[in-house]
């Protein structure tokens, strides 16, 4: 019988996303999160950014080892969906600021790899059966899509979960109009960039890496 392995190691959630393909088992249950747990994540992360934290701590993403695929997310699907929506959301503002190139950054780095032969968009977060189409197509997809359409969003946001991922984007969209209304246009690209880095370092996680020998 294969003997459990488990290894553990803490980096920013950005970072994880940046580094890792990851996916949630196709039967794990959908996108749960309600209003109030984005405005508490968004609220907290804003809070130790103002404080000038030296971190803050996201919790414990339990992943299992899969040879040759995208590792597997037994723990922590909400708050990596949350903060991938959170990245799509800064990358649109920049590229709406005019900073293309650091739409494209984020978009390349977080979000969605990009295959050398084909040229397509491949998600570095895969949801489960239920979302994660809607999740690639309408969440992660932006106005740097060609094909993108703003209204379809909603309109094809059909099931429950589909329903709270759209919500979630909704939300966080108006966080980042709320957190930039104050600041002049050409200091708002500096502050969404800071939001990056924080994100990226210094919003921690400690991974939970579980793995098989035999």
């Amino acid at each position: 019988m294969p003997a459990s392995k488990f290894n553990f190691e803490s980096k920013g959630i950005g970072e994880l996303l940046r580094e890792d393909q990851l996916a949630v088992p196709p039967n794990q249950r959908s996108y749960a999160w309600e209003d109030q747990h984005i405005k508490d994540l968004l609220q907290d992360l804003s809070e130790a950014m103002d404080n000038d934290d030296d971190e803050y701590f996201l919790g414990t993403i339990v992943l299992i080892e899969t040879p040759q695929e995208a590792a597997s997310i037994a723990d922590g699907q909400q708050r990596l969906a949350t903060i991938s929506i959170v990245l799509a959301r800064i990358r649109d503002r920049q590229l709406k600021a005019g900073r293309k190139q650091a739409a494209i950054s984020i978009d390349t780095s977080f979000l969605r790899s990009i295959d050398m032969e084909t040229e397509e968009r491949t998600a570095r977060l895969q949801l489960n059966l239920e979302d994660n189409e809607y999740f690639r197509t309408h969440i992660l997809s932006g106005p740097i899509d060609e094909d993108f359409d703003e209204a379809n969003r909603k309109k094809d946001a059909t099931r429950p979960s589909n329903k709270r991922l759209f919500r979630a984007s909704e939300l966080i969209e108006q966080f980042i109009d709320d957190l930039l209304k104050p600041a002049r246009a050409d200091h708002q690209p500096g502050i969404l960039a800071k939001w990056i880095k924080f994100l990226e370092h210094k919003t921690t996680v400690v991974i939970v890496m579980r793995g098989t020998s035999h």
